[in-house]
């Protein structure tokens, strides 16, 4: 059953990738947030919610929860968050033009 709802949510997270290519940020903001909530150290979900948010004029809040979740990552498993999500919001804090 694990497996399967690993599959399931990967599956999920793939068609959110497909909104936010789609340009649906503001659509998907909820369900992200929904989402983080049950799935608090799952990193993707954190980077597409930081992009969303980032993507709907809400820079400050796309930086919080990249804070949010590192918090999280260092209590419950002693780690950092992986390169990806560091260089997502460094690329915010930068407007990087490739996220546009």
């Amino acid at each position: 059953m694990t497996r399967l709802n690993e599959v399931r949510l990967q599956a999920l997270e793939d068609c959110l990738d497909l909104e936010l290519a789609l340009g649906r940020h503001t659509h998907v903001v909820a369900e992200l947030e929904g989402l983080l909530v049950e799935h608090p150290l799952r990193e993707r979900l954190c980077s597409q919610l930081m992009l969303a948010l980032y993507r709907s004029g809400r820079q400050a809040e796309a930086s919080a929860i990249f804070y949010k979740t590192r918090r999280r990552l260092v209590q419950s498993a002693g780690i950092e968050p992986g390169p990806n999500l560091q260089q997502l919001l460094k690329d915010i804090l930068r407007h990087a033009p490739s996220l546009a």
